[in-house]
């Protein structure tokens, strides 16, 4: 038959489906034949799991209640949606939980009359309870939602009785210490707030000698109206200013002269004048920018700045124009009449009076920008040293009742009973579970790894591992007393089948049985295809390769005795020359040596008889 399992033709989902059941049947294969072992050991091992698992653990018994932390909302508006992410309530609870499993709590626990009394009744064959354990068996668990306050506090224990003293011994403890801390930080608040009073108090009185020494004679609203007052009269004169400007404007030109060049144009072909008034021109841009673009008031420093640029630019312009005017002949024969001329020289006096202004506005925003910071930082000192006084008043009016829970932030539940039922009671039956479960199917793995061990073949479904192999034909395992001929008959159509396939595969003429151990039937197949062989016609010899063995001579019933020459000659029943000249006779007619050494009279009937009885009791 074909040695390929899987030629490659078949779809892919054929193939994984062929691969799949290989892989099952390779599987049921290991346990072919010990499915009773397999189910033996899987009950025995499942039973001694359930039971291991069921013991790992002893009965824990535990005592629960409950604390309350309330946050405190006097920071912030409104109540928080997620306590988990405001910080000061996470860092209180964080603090006030260390506190309850703190070694100077379970100490103060341990030393509560309640514990005193369980321990000298609590039984002799339970484990000795120390610091480190009673600490271990303390947990408190987080609530499940996010914005609950109260959290699930609980002692584990052996003994239910020991829970329950455990837990109420703990909560007694930690009510004392947080009530104690409780005063204790008020005390420190009251003494911090005190020292921070004293020393913003002693701050605000070095910054209002500071502002003393800026403005010694006057406060800082005085110096605010002296500025408002002095930037009025700047304005005032400005206005003035440009009311001169347009008087003078029609007299700022020629009059004798038939044409229209005016004094400007004739001042602008001076260099000196013309720079002048593009020095103008950008400064009043700058200022353009600062007051419409930046949006800066008259009070900044850069505006004050520029504008005092732009007051002595103007009043360069207007001695240069005066300067000119009195040199220029021509401007003198122009007459210019006297309320001009006294228009021009009272413009000079407001200019001049102007810059004056600018400079002393100046030194009013500088000293009024020194003392402004300390006053801002006064006022925040003076109003920080009320808070902190309304502070102290609040808790020297709460210290005296801080031992009443409804001003706390720790609420402490009831105590805890004791526990009726074991809290692992679910768990240990669990571990049963999952212990029988993994015996069971160790019974099965055990049995699948013998059968993984055992390479033999016993069944016909074992060949389907012999992939690369060719396989003639399986023959069935026969009982030694054969009495039903159905199974006789199954036996020889395998061996002709196994015979035909060697008859029709090649043309060797030579085939060699053998095998990798003792009593696997070889001799009894070579027996039998040799007398398959010999039914067919064909001139057979079937050859027994085992010296040590001799199966296959011994179910034959054929021995090979050892030729008479031996015999003979070991014996020294003829002498060697007599011996040889017999065989050689025997050799040159073809007759057997018994009778070349009766007819020659070598040896008489008696001697020969007694020759070949010796050579019957040897064998090869």
């Amino acid at each position: 038959m074909s040695d390929d399992l899987y030629s490659g033709n078949e779809p892919y989902g054929q193939s994984e489906q062929l691969e799949s059941s290989q892989r099952r049947m390779a599987l049921m294969g290991l346990l072919r034949g010990r499915w009773h072992w397999a189910a033996l050991l899987a009950v025995l091992l499942a039973t001694a799991g359930g039971y291991v698992g069921y013991n790992s653990q002893k009965d824990i018994y535990q005592a629960r209640t409950y604390i309350e932390f309330k946050p405190d909302y006097s920071d912030v508006p409104v109540a928080i949606a997620d306590l988990s992410l405001y910080e000061p309530y996470v860092t209180f609870v964080n603090g006030e939980r260390r506190r309850f499993k703190s070694r100077e709590n379970v100490e103060k626990a341990m030393a509560q009359p309640e514990w005193q009394e369980h321990l000298a009744n609590r039984p002799d064959d339970l484990p000795e309870i120390t610091i480190s354990s009673f600490a271990g068996a303390i947990s408190m668990d987080q609530p499940a939602e996010k914005n609950e306050t109260i959290f699930t506090v609980s002692f584990e224990d052996e003994d239910a009785n020991t829970a329950r003293a455990a837990i109420n011994s703990l909560l007694l403890a930690y009510r004392q210490m947080q009530q104690q801390a409780q005063t204790t930080s008020y005390g420190e608040n009251i003494r911090m707030l005190t020292d921070r009073v004293r020393e913003s108090e002693r701050e605000r009185a070095a910054i209002e000698a500071q502002i003393k020494q800026v403005i010694p004679d006057e406060d800082v609203e005085n110096l605010k109206t002296r500025r408002s007052f002095l930037q009025g009269l700047k304005t005032n004169l400005e206005f003035e200013l440009n009311d001169i400007d347009l008087t003078l404007k029609p007299f700022m030109s020629l009059q004798d002269t038939g044409d229209q060049t005016t004094v400007r144009d004739m001042l602008m072909r001076d260099p000196q004048y013309k720079s002048l008034l593009d020095q103008k021109k950008g400064i009043e841009e700058t200022l353009v920018q600062m007051t419409e673009i930046y949006g800066w008031g008259p009070s900044n420093r850069n505006v004050q700045q520029v504008q005092r640029q732009l007051g002595l630019v103007d009043r360069k312009i207007a001695e240069f124009e005066a300067a000119w005017l009195e040199s220029d002949t021509q401007q003198a024969e122009a007459k210019l009449p006297p309320q001009i001329q006294e228009l021009m020289a009272r413009k000079q006096v407001m200019l001049e009076k102007v810059e004056e202004l600018d400079t002393q506005i100046a030194d009013l925003t500088n000293k009024l920008t020194a003392v402004s910071e300390m006053v801002r930082n006064s006022s925040d000192l003076g109003a920080r040293i009320l808070s902190d006084k309304d502070k102290i008043s609040k808790f020297k009016d709460t210290v005296g009742f801080v031992q009443a829970e409804e001003i706390s932030r720790v609420i402490i539940g009831p105590p805890a009973v004791t526990p009726a039922e074991p809290y692992n009671a679910g768990k240990r039956t669990q571990l049963a579970g999952v212990g029988a479960i993994g015996g069971f199917f160790m019974g099965f793995g055990l049995v699948m790894c013998v059968g993984l061990l055992d390479r033999r073949m016993r069944h016909v479904e074992d060949t389907a591992s012999l992939q690369d192999t060719n396989v003639l034909g399986i023959l069935p395992t026969l009982p030694a007393d054969l009495k039903e001929p159905e199974d006789a008959e199954t036996a020889a159509h395998c061996v002709h089948h196994i015979r035909t396939l060697l008859q029709i595969g090649g043309s060797n003429r030579v085939f060699s049985v053998t095998s990798p151990s003792a009593g696997s039937g070889k001799s009894s197949l070579a027996t039998a295809l040799g007398m398959s062989f010999a039914a067919t016609g064909a001139r057979t010899l079937v050859i027994d390769c085992d010296l040590v063995g001799a199966g296959l001579t011994r179910r034959m019933g054929t021995v090979v005795h050892e030729p008479l020459e031996t015999v003979v000659r070991r014996h020294s029943m003829l002498d060697d020359a007599s011996l040889a000249s017999a065989v050689t006779q025997s050799t040159a007619t073809g007759r057997a040596l018994d009778a070349v050494l009766l007819d020659s009279g070598l040896m008489d009937r008696e001697q020969l008889d007694a020759a070949i009885r010796l050579q019957r009791d040897t064998a090869l």
